[in-house]
């Protein structure tokens, strides 16, 4: 654990002293020197003011749902009841934190708890330092290791009574924190005690659970292990990951080519593998460059699937994209954010049609990004471009900003892009096949999210050629890229996500894309008033897309028809229930199913 946890050089300061230096610093944080403080102390009270923790608080009323699971609860509670018998008459409340900082099990005598509730709920209390300051639970997280908080070294008035000591529960294979398990004595009852002698016992407390935890290994850990070992023998220093929803066993090989961010994306893959409940094959880059060949493979024990092995070989790079083109313009489409094999490409293509100076057609799911890419091509077609979107009312033969608006643009030398070609009417197709016929190879590029026959002819009297938009969920490792990108191009002044986090989101199957993710983390740091965020952050309705279940293939191809339908029928479900052939409660029974699962309708 190291001198953090028994250190004390600052609790030999009179309580009167402390409680002189706190309220300095909280009048004057910037003037205030905090060199006799404990530096782990003066650095927890620096993050809780950038918290804009209430150093006044009395009282803790934010509640949370606490996260600790069975295995965890079931090791600690053999502790817990020896440490409650060792602590008995000294006012002592024990308790278990989980990994967030919420507080999940409450310990002590009638008296003790009558007590700490007048302060807080002892299930669901937020004790992460952005809730409750410099605390043993929030601050053991934030530095990493165990702590010792001493009365008026905590930041909030309602906790400066008691002396916390915290330590870690470790899970046995990832040495990841479990769950924080805490001491808290009166203040003036330990005022003069050696902290030594308190940090040991919550030390070896926690200690324990964690060797309990490593004898009861879950079944699934044990086959996890042991198809990883089998692995690593055939292969020897091949790159072989084995994973779960919470446990990650990685080969030298794999842990000297993966950076932190792409097990995140290998995760993604795997669970994609585990739905599908076949092996599946992708090409990734990783690091700045690298582009390694994945294979998933779902590992089944007893009938049920319990994680993905992945084996992981080099893959020849792809050619780098030409920079500019042969006129002189920018065309590496800095805008287009990532580093995917797919991405790279559909900008090959790009840069090809920008080069050659030809038409082209971007086809792709709602929100992959086909009208930022369709903008950019156009940019370097012409010195100006021109957007028509085609599904509009107004977009016809004969309206002013219609069909004849996209001819006269092209007489003047413009560029034109036509974003939801496919969504036009029947006539307005038949007018641009007529008028876009009497050009030779003219600037026009289209975005489709369908190629029916009309678009197809319209496609072919241009000779545009295809460009194909791929899907978030082909190019996972895309996914911390484009979240650094939206954050900090973003106006909340959020910096990052929490590791956790950003392995959720690329977990996620993200029906509307990059525009759905790009929603996503925007409202998300619209409502986190720090500089990380979390999953506590998140909202319900937010929380459910990370949680849905993932669909089967019946149900996916199920919800792309109920799109398809609503959409040819402008929205209305009467009729998208007659295209589908079903009774209408039958179909709106499903769209809440799906839209309560968190999946969008829209295409």
């Amino acid at each position: 654990m190291g001198a953090p946890l028994g250190a004390r050089a600052s609790s030999r300061k009179s309580g009167q002293q402390l409680r002189a230096l706190h309220e300095r610093f909280i009048d004057d944080p910037e003037a205030t020197d905090l060199s006799s403080l404990r530096p782990v102390i003066a650095r927890s009270w620096i993050r809780s003011i950038a918290f804009k923790v209430d150093p006044g608080m009395t009282v803790f009323d934010e509640i949370r749902e606490p996260h600790l699971d069975e295995q965890v609860l079931r090791c600690a509670d053999p502790v817990l009841d020896e440490l409650e018998r060792m602590s008995a008459d000294t006012g002592a409340g024990i308790t278990l934190t989980d990994s967030r900082g919420t507080l999940a099990v409450f310990r002590g005598e009638p008296s003790v708890r009558r007590w700490a509730e007048k302060y807080y709920p002892t299930t669901g209390a937020a004790m992460a330092e952005g809730d409750a300051g410099t605390n043993g639970d929030g601050t053991a997280l934030e530095e990493g290791h165990g702590i010792q908080v001493w009365g008026p070294e905590h930041f909030v008035e309602g906790l400066q009574e008691t002396c916390c000591t915290t330590a870690p529960i470790r899970d046995p294979m990832r040495r990841s924190v479990r769950a924080l398990l805490s001491l808290s004595l009166p203040w003036k009852a330990v005022e003069d005690v050696d902290p030594r002698s308190v940090a040991l016992v919550t030390e070896g407390a926690a200690a324990e659970v964690t060797r309990l935890l490593a004898g009861h290994l879950a079944m699934r850990e044990q086959a996890l292990l042991s198809t990883y070992l089998s692995e690593v023998r055939k292969r020897g220093a091949g790159m072989v990951v084995v994973m779960d929803d919470r446990t990650t066993i990685a080969s030298k090989g794999a842990m000297q080519v993966l950076e932190q961010s792409d097990y995140a994306v290998l995760a993604g893959y795997a669970r994609e593998s585990e739905k599908r409940t076949t092996p599946i094959e992708r090409e990734i880059t990783v690091g700045a460059d690298s582009t390694l060949r994945v294979q998933a493979s779902p590992i089944s024990e007893a009938g049920d699937m319990i994680g993905s092995l992945i084996r992981l070989k080099p893959a020849k790079p792809a050619p780098a994209t030409r920079r500019q083109t042969e006129s002189g313009r920018n065309d590496n489409f800095q805008a287009m954010v990532g580093k995917s094999p797919a991405l790279r490409r559909a900008l090959e293509v790009a840069t090809t049609v920008a080069r050659r100076r030809i038409p082209a057609y971007i086809s792709g799911d709602r929100g992959t990004g086909k009208a930022m890419l369709a903008a950019a091509i156009a940019a370097n077609l012409a010195d100006e471009a021109k957007t028509f979107d085609c599904s509009g009312a107004n977009f016809s033969a004969k309206a002013e900003d219609g069909v004849e608006a996209v001819t006269a643009a092209l007489r003047d030398g413009k560029a034109v892009v036509l974003v939801h070609a496919d969504r036009a009417s029947s006539p307005a197709k038949e007018a641009l096949i007529e008028r876009l016929a009497v050009f030779d190879d003219p600037p026009v590029i289209l975005t489709t999210s369908t190629l029916d026959d009309e678009t197809l002819d319209l496609t072919t009297v241009l000779g545009a050629v295809a460009i194909e938009m791929p899907r978030l969920n082909s190019r996972r490792e895309d996914v911390p890229l484009l979240v650094s990108h939206f954050l900090a191009t973003g106006k909340h002044g959020v910096a990052r996500v929490t590791p956790a986090l950003m392995r959720a989101l690329t977990e996620v199957d993200w029906t509307g894309n990059v525009g759905q993710l790009r929603e996503f983390i925007d409202t998300a740091a619209a409502r986190c008033s720090f500089s990380e965020l979390g999953m506590e952050h998140l909202s319900e309705a937010h929380g459910r897309v990370l949680a849905r279940n993932p669909l089967s293939r019946l149900e996916e191809v199920e919800l792309q028809q109920i799109r398809e339908a609503l959409a040819e029928a402008g929205g209305n479900r009467v009729r998208a229930a007659e295209l589908l052939q079903i009774g209408r409660s039958t179909l709106y029974r499903k769209i809440d199913a799906y839209t309560c699962a968190g999946f969008s309708l829209e295409i």
